[in-house]
């Protein structure tokens, strides 16, 4: 009998025993392989030196099934000014699964008519090694924690997503899979708490902090990558016919990256001590891809004269499918494919606005949902600055073409639709357009031909000065325009603003 106890007991032990390191395993790393990534990605702190958040990214690519599967580990600072028992992240590649229908008008002019779905998984998220619940909701992860004032915190998230295949931002073709807004990223808290804004249709919904980034990627050999920040070291080979390649990029928005097959080739040049790289394939007209590679050097040089040095070591310009023309992304864009067949102009703006966007949403943030003017409208006055200055042939015509379009900005001021708008109150990209993209510009040129270019770009030196790797507000950007041209300055931003001038 009491042989029989200590044999159950025994027995219980044993059980309670592997079931405790069974528990540990599952709550403190996944098992296998990826184990000591996790434990170095959240016992090994990276740097966050001048940033508040640190990702750290293992992302295997499947390119001929079109997924991607990622370890991502975010370091993150409590910055909020209180104790947070939930963080939040972006994870935009849900936004494409099946059952959510995105139809109509408005969605169309992103997607196109006939979009193939995608689909998203987050196969576990823990908290300092710990594994924790979660909620997806659409567009949103939802994380529980504990979480001081000043306290820096790891959140491992393991995911897997199959593209889409649309005319946005996230897709791919016969030759290239682009991917912009992938990564999972942690929402921004601002004076008015958690930004957690849907994925809407119009404009660019999206709102970020400055933070570094490490990205391991692991894909077969024989494909090309281009990506936000840079290449470090030389890829490995492994068995099985496999590279991995390691990025890195320091205080940036975001981190997008783009991979080709060998039907892509690129240009090299160099912008002051920016390498500058131009993808595109190589079906294409060389001559068109030279004419907008030197685009890139060119208007990337006139920038960091005019508003100050571009900071980062690399630039990459790469062809790609989409209805945007362009997409900008640090130290990256998404140019129209079609624009490197044929000699249009336009591939000149596109390039010449998407690169005057490291700027104004990759340097100088804003959120991008509730003011969209603070980075598109700027952008694209910059853009007319440069194409007046170096497009002398055709950049007038341009301007008229603006300027043309301000009795049409009168009917859609009277619904509401104005400058000042977020991207959630247009009812239609062409009253988007007209406001941010035609009238929203010929608020900045207008006041220039009231003070003079020189003074205009000393006050948006300034601006860049002050908030440069922040995110600035209306009001920030108005208190710059009132330290250099007092209050009248400010009555004449705010009346274009409102539909009271012009």
């Amino acid at each position: 009998m009491r042989r029989w106890r200590l044999t159950l007991f025994g027995v219980l032990l044993l059980l309670f025993i592997g079931g405790g390191i069974v528990w540990f395993r599952w709550n403190q790393a996944p098992p296998g392989e990826e184990a000591s990534f996790w434990k170095e990605s959240w016992t090994v702190q990276p740097s966050l030196e001048g940033v508040n958040n640190a990702y750290r990214a293992k992302i295997t690519v499947n390119p001929e099934e079109k997924v991607i599967q990622g370890d991502l580990t975010a370091w993150i600072l409590n910055d909020t000014g209180k104790e947070q028992d939930h963080v939040y992240f972006h994870i935009y590649p849900n936004l494409f699964r099946p059952e959510n229908s995105l139809r109509g008008s408005v969605w169309e002019e992103v997607l196109g008519k006939d979009p193939k779905p995608g689909w998203m998984k987050v196969e576990g998220v823990w908290v300092q090694g710990k594994k924790v619940d979660f909620i997806v909701k659409d567009t949103l992860l939802e994380i529980p924690l504990d979480w001081k004032k000043g306290e820096k915190t790891a959140v491992m998230i393991r995911f897997s997503f199959g593209l889409p295949q649309n005319n946005g931002r996230l897709s791919y073709d016969d030759h290239a899979m682009w991917l912009g807004n992938w990564l999972p990223i942690k929402a921004v808290y601002d004076e008015e708490g958690w930004n957690l804004d849907p994925y809407y249709p119009i404009g660019d919904p999206f709102y970020s902090d400055i933070a570094n980034y490490e990205v391991e990627v692991r894909l077969p050999q024989g494909f090309q990558v281009a990506s936000t920040g840079v290449e470090v070291g030389t890829p490995k080979i492994e068995q099985g016919n496999m590279e991995i390649h390691h990025y890195r990029a320091d205080k940036v928005r975001d981190f997008a990256m783009v991979v080709m097959d060998k039907e892509y080739t690129y240009k090299e040049g160099k912008a002051g001590d920016v390498r500058v790289l131009t993808w595109h394939k190589r079906e294409d007209s060389a001559e068109v891809a030279e004419r907008l590679h030197q685009v890139a050097i060119s208007s990337l040089t006139a920038y960091s004269q005019k508003y100050g040095g571009y900071p980062y070591p690399e630039y990459d310009v790469v062809a790609t499918g989409g209805f945007f023309g362009g997409m900008e992304y640090p130290g990256l864009i998404f140019a129209e494919g079609s624009y490197f067949r044929r000699n249009d102009p336009y591939g000149v703006l596109v390039v010449a606005h998407e690169t005057a966007h490291q700027w104004w949403y990759g340097l100088v943030g804003n959120d991008e949902v509730e003011h969209p003017w603070m980075d598109e409208s700027l952008t694209e006055y910059a853009t007319l600055n440069y194409l007046l200055e170096h497009e002398k042939s055709w950049a007038p015509s341009y301007l008229r073409l603006k300027e043309s379009a301000i009795e049409k900005a009168k009917v859609y001021e009277s619904r509401g639709e104005r400058i000042s708008a977020s991207v959630n109150q247009f009812t239609s990209w062409d009253s988007y357009g007209v406001m941010i993209y035609e009238v929203g510009p010929l608020m900045f040129y207008e006041w220039e031909q009231k003070v003079g270019k020189e003074e205009m770009e000393k006050m948006l030196k300034d601006y860049f000065s002050r908030y440069r790797y922040k995110n600035a507000t209306p009001e920030d950007f108005l208190q710059v325009v009132k330290d250099h041209f007092g209050d009248r300055g400010v009555r004449f931003m705010k009346d274009w603003l409102e539909g009271k001038e012009h």
